[in-house]
């Protein structure tokens, strides 16, 4: 527990301080998101046992750096192509080493992975400004969720709510995390209303309903996204995705709420807008 309050409060300012930086260096932002989307593909394959098959890891990698920086560009449906015939010519070149479903699962998660987590620069794009606001919103709303999860889970679970994938989960810990996620994203919009945005002269103001209604959606599809990768753990036999954050796992145990939320804040802020 102490363990995963410190790693929070470390990564929590460094993330916001990586967003203020590319208000003014448009670039690190790119890097920040290749790198880190490297390291969660590398963890999908490590955990997958495909890591070392190179032929196909090596592609997977490559494109997966590549995509936040193709993401918005003509580029990007090219590269993609390029990468699902490299995938699956590993399959009719290596079929002795590689199997139909080991191109499949890297093809997948890699463009899965890589999508979702670079659509974060879509949020960026369309108002550099406002981008801290939608990736408070982006990334607090699935991690809120997920601390309130766990200590209503500790504290009144009692029954569990996908025994076979996660069976710490419980019924009690979601509902309490979808709660304890909204209310607190309202507290976000209170200090982003009153604090932040008079602070940095921006002349807008949060939708609370909208707030509250994409806040909800986001931190249900951020247990979805969590049992998800839960799934695929338990499918592979492992604990953990990696070690790089103590008492939270790897890269994409930090991130595997996030993948499913942040599309689903962009799809849905079009139609609710967030701000006006």
């Amino acid at each position: 527990m102490k363990k995963r309050i410190i790693t929070a409060a470390v990564a929590i300012p460094v993330i916001l301080l990586i967003f203020f930086a590319a208000s003014s260096f448009s670039y690190i932002l790119d890097i920040v998101l290749a790198v880190g989307i490297v390291l969660c593909v590398g963890e999908a394959l490590n955990a997958a046992k495909a890591l070392n098959l190179y032929i196909l890891s090596i592609p997977s990698i490559i494109i997966a750096g590549a995509i936040p920086f193709l993401i918005n560009t003509k580029f990007l449906l090219p590269a993609i192509y390029v990468y699902l015939l490299a995938a699956f010519a590993a399959i009719i070149f290596n079929s002795k080493k590689i199997s139909f479903n080991n191109a499949v699962f890297a093809f997948c998660f890699t463009m899965i992975i890589s999508l979702t987590i670079s659509s974060v620069i879509a949020l960026y794009n369309s108002d550099r400004r406002l981008c801290v606001f939608y990736v408070v919103v982006g990334l607090a709303a699935p991690w809120l969720t997920d601390a309130g999860a766990y200590f209503v889970g500790v504290t009144l679970g009692k029954h569990k709510l996908c025994p076979n994938i996660s069976p710490k989960k419980t019924v009690e810990g979601a509902i309490g995390g979808v709660v304890c996620g909204t209310l607190l994203m309202i507290i976000t919009g209170i200090v982003f209303n009153n604090l932040v945005f008079p602070s940095s002269n921006i002349d807008k103001s949060v939708n609370f309903v909208n707030l509250i209604i994409i806040s909800f959606l986001c931190s249900i599809f951020s247990i979805l996204g969590d049992l998800v990768f839960s799934m695929l753990k338990r499918n592979f036999d492992v604990k953990d995705y990696g070690s790089f954050f103590p008492g939270h796992g790897g890269f994409l145990d930090r991130l595997d709420s996030v993948i499913f939320a942040i599309p689903l804040l962009i799809i849905t802020s079009e139609y609710l807008p967030l701000l006006s």
